[in-house]
């Protein structure tokens, strides 16, 4: 399904998070990438947002604020879903 786009291992492994219309969160892609490296991270997003298969349902400020409310690190609030 997303073969025109050339992913790495670390694309695809964001994207499967995503299929079925399932929202995901900073620490979801944290956690499928195995990977604490912001930057590894900040990278791949940023690709996949870039070629359009990743947008961001919730910004930082909403995520920040939905996380108060709820009492659990920013992070673990869905920010992204995968665009087929």
């Amino acid at each position: 399904m997303f073969s025109k786009h050339e992913l790495n291992n670390n694309q695809k492994k964001i994207v499967l998070l995503g299929m079925d219309d399932k929202e995901i969160s900073p620490a979801d892609i944290q956690n499928g990438l195995n990977a604490i490296d912001l930057l590894t991270y900040n990278n791949e997003v940023t690709e996949l947002r870039t070629k359009g298969l990743l947008i961001e349902i919730r910004n930082k400020i909403q995520a920040k604020s939905l996380a108060n409310r709820k009492g659990v690190p920013r992070n673990q609030i869905t920010r992204f879903k995968v665009v087929k």
